[in-house]
């Protein structure tokens, strides 16, 4: 890694932004989303049944906002406080269909940790029989995924 991309990783490491407040829920995901006529237009955009990878996602804000109708996202970050933020928000509202991954952004990938890689999952926060339950059914569709 080089000295920049540390920089960056070492700065959100200790800040991870955009952050959710207290009582978050997914309705004022929503709401705060749609008020950027970005994430409405790439909303509509993209067809209900699409495979999006979101390459930077940090938190996973938009990565939870598109993960709407059958749409399944791969949430890639290269801070692991970033995207343990998005996951456990991801938990709360339950939604099931993104996948957060901790990656070299330089270097991406869609599979797990193997010796000597420069990407990983991120380790959940709770390993409850429901969110084990949804990793299964989420590596199911990543799998249709590399299929089609």
């Amino acid at each position: 890694m080089d000295v920049r991309t540390e920089a960056v990783r070492r700065f959100y490491e200790r800040a991870p932004f955009p952050g959710y407040p207290p009582r978050d829920s997914l309705h004022a995901l929503r709401a705060r989303a749609e008020r950027s006529a970005f994430a409405r237009l790439l909303d509509r955009a993209i067809p209900g049944d699409a495979r999006i990878v979101e390459i930077g996602c940090g938190t996973g804000q938009m990565s939870l906002y598109l993960a709407r109708a059958d749409r399944v996202v791969v949430a890639a970050d290269l801070t692991r406080a970033s995207l343990r933020l998005g996951q456990a928000a991801a938990r709360r509202f339950g939604i099931d269909r993104v996948l957060f991954l901790e990656t070299d952004l330089r270097y991406p990938a869609l599979k797990p940790r193997s010796r000597g890689s420069r990407h990983s999952r991120v380790p959940a926060a709770s390993s409850s029989s429901a969110s084990t339950t949804r990793s299964r059914g989420f590596r199911r569709g990543c799998a249709a995924w590399s299929q089609g």
